[in-house]
Protein backbone atom coordinates (compact mmCIF):
# COMPACT_ATOMS: atom_id res chain seq x y z
CA UNK A 1 0.00 0.00 0.00
CA UNK A 2 2.82 2.41 0.89
CA UNK A 3 6.52 2.10 0.13
CA UNK A 4 9.40 4.34 1.07
CA UNK A 5 12.60 3.98 -0.90
CA UNK A 6 14.88 6.18 -2.96
CA UNK A 7 13.94 9.14 -0.78
CA UNK A 8 10.29 9.11 -1.92
CA UNK A 9 6.96 7.86 -0.58
CA UNK A 10 5.19 5.64 -3.11
CA UNK A 11 1.42 5.25 -2.81
CA UNK A 12 -0.24 2.03 -4.03
CA UNK A 13 2.93 0.96 -5.89
CA UNK A 14 2.15 -2.76 -5.99
CA UNK A 15 -1.61 -3.04 -5.65
CA UNK A 16 -3.03 -5.70 -7.99
CA UNK A 17 -5.23 -4.37 -10.79
CA UNK A 18 -8.13 -6.46 -9.45
CA UNK A 19 -8.15 -4.32 -6.31
CA UNK A 20 -10.08 -1.44 -7.83
CA UNK A 21 -10.82 -0.01 -4.38
CA UNK A 22 -8.31 0.21 -1.54
CA UNK A 23 -7.59 2.58 1.32
CA UNK A 24 -5.25 3.13 4.23
CA UNK A 25 -5.23 5.69 7.02
CA UNK A 26 -2.34 7.37 8.86
CA UNK A 27 0.51 5.00 8.03
CA UNK A 28 3.81 6.27 9.43
CA UNK A 29 6.49 6.88 6.84
CA UNK A 30 10.16 7.81 6.88
CA UNK A 31 10.69 11.54 7.27
CA UNK A 32 8.05 11.77 10.03
CA UNK A 33 4.95 11.75 7.83
CA UNK A 34 1.50 10.26 8.38
CA UNK A 35 0.03 9.18 5.06
CA UNK A 36 -3.55 8.27 4.12
CA UNK A 37 -4.87 7.46 0.66
CA UNK A 38 -7.88 6.17 -1.26
CA UNK A 39 -7.90 4.19 -4.50
CA UNK A 40 -11.31 4.23 -6.20
CA UNK A 41 -12.33 2.61 -9.51
CA UNK A 42 -8.73 1.58 -10.17
CA UNK A 43 -7.20 5.06 -9.71
CA UNK A 44 -5.63 6.87 -6.78
CA UNK A 45 -8.34 9.37 -5.80
CA UNK A 46 -6.43 11.32 -3.15
CA UNK A 47 -3.45 11.28 -0.80
CA UNK A 48 -3.24 13.05 2.57
CA UNK A 49 0.17 13.83 4.06
CA UNK A 50 0.72 15.21 7.54
CA UNK A 51 4.20 16.38 8.50
CA UNK A 52 5.27 15.65 12.06
CA UNK A 53 8.73 17.23 11.65
CA UNK A 54 8.47 19.91 8.97
CA UNK A 55 10.59 18.38 6.20
CA UNK A 56 9.87 18.37 2.45
CA UNK A 57 8.07 15.25 1.21
CA UNK A 58 8.72 13.52 -2.12
CA UNK A 59 5.64 11.64 -3.31
CA UNK A 60 5.25 9.22 -6.22
CA UNK A 61 1.76 8.27 -7.42
CA UNK A 62 2.21 6.19 -10.56
CA UNK A 63 -1.24 6.93 -12.02
CA UNK A 64 -1.04 10.74 -11.63
CA UNK A 65 0.28 13.18 -14.22
CA UNK A 66 -0.44 16.18 -11.97
CA UNK A 67 -1.33 16.91 -8.36
CA UNK A 68 -3.49 19.72 -7.01
CA UNK A 69 -4.07 20.80 -3.43
CA UNK A 70 -7.66 20.02 -2.45
CA UNK A 71 -7.50 20.64 1.32
CA UNK A 72 -4.83 21.91 3.68
CA UNK A 73 -3.99 23.11 7.14
CA UNK A 74 -1.73 26.12 7.32
CA UNK A 75 -0.62 28.22 4.36
CA UNK A 76 -0.84 26.77 0.85
CA UNK A 77 2.14 24.42 0.47
CA UNK A 78 4.46 24.67 -2.49
CA UNK A 79 3.95 21.54 -4.66
CA UNK A 80 6.31 21.03 -7.59
CA UNK A 81 6.70 18.17 -10.04
CA UNK A 82 10.18 16.69 -10.21
CA UNK A 83 11.96 15.33 -13.26
CA UNK A 84 11.37 11.73 -12.13
CA UNK A 85 7.56 12.18 -12.06
CA UNK A 86 7.56 12.72 -8.32
CA UNK A 87 5.91 15.59 -6.48
CA UNK A 88 7.81 17.61 -3.88
CA UNK A 89 5.58 19.05 -1.15
CA UNK A 90 6.88 21.69 1.27
CA UNK A 91 5.14 21.28 4.63
CA UNK A 92 5.89 22.82 8.01
CA UNK A 93 5.66 20.83 11.24
CA UNK A 94 2.01 20.00 12.03
CA UNK A 95 0.69 20.96 8.59
CA UNK A 96 -1.20 18.60 6.32
CA UNK A 97 -2.34 18.56 2.73
CA UNK A 98 -4.76 16.52 0.63
CA UNK A 99 -3.62 16.10 -2.95
CA UNK A 100 -5.67 14.81 -5.88
CA UNK A 101 -5.00 14.41 -9.60
CA UNK A 102 -7.44 17.21 -10.48
CA UNK A 103 -9.50 19.96 -8.87
CA UNK A 104 -12.99 18.83 -9.87
CA UNK A 105 -13.46 15.10 -9.22
CA UNK A 106 -15.31 14.46 -5.93
CA UNK A 107 -13.08 12.95 -3.24
CA UNK A 108 -14.41 9.58 -2.05
CA UNK A 109 -14.55 8.99 1.69
CA UNK A 110 -11.94 6.99 3.52
CA UNK A 111 -13.74 3.87 4.69
CA UNK A 112 -13.01 0.14 5.02
CA UNK A 113 -13.18 -1.83 1.79
CA UNK A 114 -15.59 -4.72 2.32
CA UNK A 115 -14.93 -8.28 1.27
CA UNK A 116 -17.17 -9.57 -1.52
CA UNK A 117 -20.03 -11.82 -0.37
CA UNK A 118 -19.64 -14.24 -3.25
CA UNK A 119 -16.99 -15.08 -5.78
CA UNK A 120 -13.29 -15.61 -5.21
CA UNK A 121 -11.75 -14.06 -2.12
CA UNK A 122 -9.30 -11.34 -3.26
CA UNK A 123 -7.66 -11.58 0.18
CA UNK A 124 -6.79 -15.31 0.36
CA UNK A 125 -5.31 -15.09 3.86
CA UNK A 126 -8.72 -13.99 5.22
CA UNK A 127 -11.57 -16.43 5.61
CA UNK A 128 -15.10 -15.10 5.41
CA UNK A 129 -18.52 -16.57 5.75
CA UNK A 130 -20.36 -18.37 8.58
CA UNK A 131 -18.03 -19.59 11.30
CA UNK A 132 -14.90 -18.12 9.70
CA UNK A 133 -12.14 -16.90 11.92
CA UNK A 134 -10.54 -13.54 11.27
CA UNK A 135 -6.84 -12.90 11.97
Amino acid sequence: MLQDWGGALRVFPAVPGAWTDAAFDRLRADGAFLVSAVRHNGKTAWVRIESLAGAPCRLVVADWDSAVVRERTGPAPNVTKGAAGDFVIELHKGESVVLAPDATTPLPDLRPVTLPVSGPNPFPMLKHGPGASQP
